[in-house]
């Protein structure tokens, strides 16, 4: 008689978790419900919730806490085979679940976001090609933690090196405030600090990242009420620095191997 009403509380709030036509906020609030009971039947409804934009987020910390109760990872990993996504790629990570060389393969082959998000080295070459030379994947890799962390259990980066890449490679957009236009902007002391300590530490890790220093420059086509301009980034100093210190290592080629562990 006790279990009766869990029962019906769960049944409830799976329901509501799915149900479009009611305030996003009680949905969001039936996942972290979901999460705390921590009872398996939720996890079929909740990784459908994972396609709902403004209740994935809590989807995935639901699931991340049945998961560390119960033993879910391999229904997890058949949904992830069925459909891969960013959001149950995110879940299977933070229950510490890596996937073996056949499947790293397939995922790479297909998305190296998801590659990034599951920790798979070989993602490192194009997460940190796309943090240097596009502003729209920089913004996207920005949207949420960045993955670049994740792959430092599984190759030869440091979270030392991580920092020193994000801090590198990142601008900030503002809008003036005098009118609709906006600007580009990076923190040019923090930016460049971090690369001359990318160049204090000599590495073939950093050698890569010092080959896509000195070729950064950021474009942006801007548009407002006024027409349309492009506004570009050429991070003259850090280009500088950069060939400079390439030059003393004897201009050694950009490797992308050298991510991995040997």
């Amino acid at each position: 008689m006790n279990k009766r009403p869990e029962v019906r509380s769960v049944k409830q709030l799976c329901a509501d978790l799915n149900d479009l036509s009611i305030y996003s906020g009680v949905r969001r609030l039936a996942a972290k419900a979901l999460g705390e009971i921590g009872d398996a039947r939720a996890v079929g409804p909740l990784i459908a919730a994972l396609d709902i934009l403004d209740t994935s987020d809590y989807a995935v910390e639901a699931l991340v806490k049945i998961g560390r109760q119960s033993n879910i990872v391999r229904s997890l990993v058949g949904a992830f085979e069925a459909e891969e996504n960013t959001s149950l790629a995110e879940v299977l990570q933070k229950l510490g679940w890596y996937p073996d060389k056949k499947k790293r393969v397939e995922i790479m082959t297909r998305d190296w976001r998801i590659g990034g998000i599951l920790g798979i080295p070989e993602a490192i070459d194009p997460i940190v090609r796309a943090l240097f030379e596009s502003p729209q994947e920089l913004k996207n890799l920005q949207e949420k933690p960045n993955p670049l962390p994740n792959t430092v259990p599984h190759s030869s980066l440091t979270l030392d090196i991580v920092n020193l890449i994000l801090i590198a490679s990142s601008y900030e957009e503002k809008s003036k405030s005098w009118g609709r236009s906006r600007d580009i902007y990076y923190s040019v002391e923090e930016s460049d600090d971090a690369v001359w300590k990318l160049c204090r530490l000599v590495s073939p890790i950093t050698t890569n990242i010092l080959h896509l220093v000195k070729n950064k420059t950021i474009t942006f086509h801007m548009s407002d009420d006024d027409g349309e301009w492009v506004n570009n980034i050429d991070f003259r100093r850090q280009k500088i620095a950069a060939e400079e210190e390439l030059q003393r290592r004897g201009n050694p080629p950009y490797e992308p191997k050298a991510y991995l562990k040997h």
